[in-house]
């Protein structure tokens, strides 16, 4: 390339070669550098657009949290007399479930004991 370049380096220049090689570079590759220059702005752009979505995405996700947070601490006493009343139900069915034991159990001795009275009462009776 530095060949092709120096046909076109003036001999009284104050630019050193470096200089002359890259403008020759330039001219030959001008469309191809434009195009690439312009599709490297496009892609910034476009960067941008989705920095600035995705700022907007992290504020709108805090104000979220916050609200959320907002509202927790606004049910949390609710929260905590559901725990107890939950607790308290619980207790309740526990309580339930050992007399309709015993009823049963009762209800089973009471059949028995009438059952005794009925052979008493036949025995009266006869």
């Amino acid at each position: 390339m530095g060949d092709q370049a120096q046909t076109f380096i003036p001999a009284d220049t104050e630019y050193d070669e470096k200089y002359w090689v890259a403008a020759y570079i330039l001219y030959f590759h001008n469309s191809e550098l434009v195009n690439l220059i312009n599709q490297i702005d496009d892609i910034e752009s476009r960067m941008f657009i989705l920095i600035n979505d995705l700022d907007k995405l992290k504020k709108m996700k805090q104000e979220t949290w916050n609200k959320i947070q907002e509202l927790y601490d606004k049910i949390k006493p609710f929260q905590e007399q559901i725990e107890t009343l939950e607790e308290q139900l619980e207790s309740i069915e526990e309580a339930s479930y050992v007399i309709s034991n015993d009823l049963y159990d009762l209800q089973n001795e009471h059949k028995r004991f009438l059952e005794q009275l009925r052979e008493v009462r036949k025995q009266i009776i006869i």
